[in-house]
């Protein structure tokens, strides 16, 4: 890839402010005087002239490098006094050139140009509405943030199970972190829901509670948001490693939430 060479001014003003017509720009190798080319355009097809003479205005014309070559430029008025001497002067580097530390070993390759496409295959993000067509592999979380996912076609899902335990005989069920819950009573403990969905859109989760297979016969409450066909709450089984399970839904995030219970899986 050639580079668009630009001389420190576009146009070189004197100490009267007017532009140096006719200067000129002489184009060597880096370290020598050695002519090297320039040219005229992207393709590197059209050696300039060198050097590179300024038009009366003081204006050069587009000077295009060559990647390969490291250039020494020196800057002439007409009268051949220096006005600059810069050395050097460098194309870019090609992406494959320029190595990279990735101390965790994320990116395919070590170099920029190997990093860049494994971003682009692996780790860029689609377009509104783009299509996706194949399989993903997708090791990790991937977060909606309460956005749809629509018309899914599931086979073989899980839900996240949390395991909670009592403190201070209460118990705070995040549902952000899963919707499966499972619980193994070794205190009498309150227990209240919490982080649903938005209103207007249905959440629930599933808790297993086992009774401590020492005999305690523990007893659970719910919080006032939870409500039960009946009226009531169930009384929990006291039996040594007896299952109960609760299903709690709620759509108007977490106001009510509306219980539904099987007992006694011993």
């Amino acid at each position: 890839m050639s580079r668009l060479f630009f001389i420190p001014q576009a146009v070189r003003i004197n100490s009267a402010g007017l532009p140096y017509a006719n200067a000129y720009a002489s184009f060597t190798l880096t370290g020598s005087t050695t002519d090297t080319d320039t040219y005229e355009e992207n393709s590197l097809t059209t050696p300039h002239a060198n050097p590179v003479v300024a038009d009366a205005g003081g204006q050069f014309p587009a000077i295009y490098l060559d990647p390969d070559i490291t250039y020494r430029v020196r800057i002439y008025d007409e009268d051949d006094v220096l006005l600059d001497d810069v050395d050097p002067v460098h194309a870019p580097f090609a992406a494959s050139a320029i190595t990279v530390a990735d101390s965790g070993g994320y990116f395919a390759g070590s170099d920029i140009e190997t990093v860049l496409q494994d971003i682009g295959a692996n780790y860029a993000v689609l377009a509104d509405d783009e299509a996706i067509s194949g399989d993903w592999t997708v090791s990790g979380s991937m977060d909606f943030l309460d956005n749809e996912l629509v018309r899914p076609m599931i086979k073989d899902y899980g839900l996240k199970t949390q395991v909670v335990t009592s403190a201070s005989n209460a118990i705070t069920i995040d549902v952000q972190l899963g919707n499966s819950v499972t619980h193994l009573l070794t205190e009498n403990t309150t227990i209240t829901p919490s982080n649903p969905t938005p209103d207007d859109d249905l959440c629930q989760m599933i808790i297993q509670i086992t009774q401590d297979g020492a005999g305690g016969a523990y007893t659970v409450a719910w919080d006032t948001s939870v409500v039960w066909g009946g009226g009531s709450a169930p009384t929990m089984s006291t039996g040594n490693d007896a299952v109960d399970v609760f299903l709690l839904k709620t759509w108007d995030g977490g106001t009510t939430w509306f219980g539904d219970y099987v007992q006694n899986y011993s």
